[in-house]
């Protein structure tokens, strides 16, 4: 007969910021969850935008159960999450976007696979995939990324295996390894980094667990600047484990950094950036294609967009053309 193991507790931390539209979604996703034993941290990085944080409260006083914690200054994405791990009491770390939600049974879909581990004090992040849906809740797309045996080779070459939202982390580990890095961007790429890159492994559970919101309020993805600051300091902290890795795994890497800088670069009319990028990009083997591409890039700069739409729009007159021939 099995022994009734205690399961652990989980903190689920929700950072907010510019907008309170989409907060209360996501606490009643956590709320209504099947797994019982959590508790709901909502860290307010809205110090400057004294309305927005009247809302929040406002929002916060239908469920006395959550935890308010307010920063008083704004302190980004990363910092303020480290402010819901200092206060919290679970085992576990759960993360959610203020603008996505989650399925019921995340929690206890993510748990089970956490206990499940023989070697636990191993295990440095659980994650599942997510899918998108508009402000309607319509399906747009699922968001997966099957694991691969060498994570931190992986991580590096497609940039992110999964956001936030989508994480598991025991808190131990946060102290192992240290907190979320104060960039504008990137933070759930150089959090995993210094995880995978410290020795843990990762852990995925391969179903659809959350909804990631795509709308057009704010975002900070959306800022080539902020992309730009965010990819160097993940391509700087990259490079110290770079000995961990082969020289097709390095040449990856640096690839992967290159052609997303050469577009931010672009993205602002940086030229002389987005060359040494074009440059960093061809020295790390690149494809001939994938080349062109950047050359176009560079010579399109924030015009690139609509120089490929008018190019798959030629393609399509051509095929046209062929199959009536």
């Amino acid at each position: 007969m099995e022994k009734n193991l205690k399961k652990s507790m989980v903190s689920v931390i929700i950072t907010t910021y510019g907008r309170s539209i989409f907060l209360e979604n996501a606490i009643k996703s956590v709320l209504c969850q099947t797994y019982k034993d959590f508790e709901v941290i909502v860290v307010d990085d809205n110090a400057e935008l004294p309305e927005i944080r009247c809302q929040i409260k406002s929002i916060l006083q239908k469920y006395p159960k959550v935890k308010l914690v307010l920063n008083e200054k704004n302190m980004g994405g990363g910092l303020s999450r480290n402010e819901g791990i200092k206060v919290a009491k679970g085992e576990l770390i759960s993360f959610l976007d203020d603008d996505d939600t989650y399925f019921p049974e995340r929690l206890e879909r993510c748990v089970d696979a956490y206990d499940k581990q023989l070697d636990k004090d191993y295990v440095g992040l659980i994650y599942h995939q997510s899918q998108s849906v508009d402000v309607n809740g319509r399906f747009l797309c699922v968001n997966s990324t099957v694991l691969e045996k060498k994570p931190l080779a992986q991580l590096l070459k497609e940039s992110c295996i999964a956001a936030t939202s989508q994480w598991i982390v025991p808190k131990r580990v946060f102290f192992q390894v240290g907190m979320f890095e104060d960039t504008p961007c990137k933070q759930d790429s150089t959090m995993m980094l210094k995880i995978i890159g410290g020795g843990f492994r990762v852990v995925c559970v391969n179903q659809v667990l959350s909804n990631y919101l795509v709308h057009n309020q704010v975002k900070i993805s959306g800022n080539p600047r902020r992309n730009i600051d965010g990819l160097l300091f993940y391509r700087n902290l990259a490079r110290k484990y770079y000995a961990k890795l082969s020289k097709s795994e390095i040449e990856a890497s640096e690839r992967r950094f290159a052609k997303d800088l050469l577009v931010n670069y672009s993205a602002i009319d940086d030229r002389n950036s987005a060359i040494i990028e074009y440059r960093n990009y061809s020295l790390n083997n690149a494809k001939f294609v994938e080349e062109l591409k950047g050359f176009f890039i560079i010579l399109f700069g924030s015009f690139r967009v609509s120089f490929e739409c008018i190019l798959r729009s030629l393609l399509h007159r051509v095929k046209r053309l062929i199959r009536k021939n």
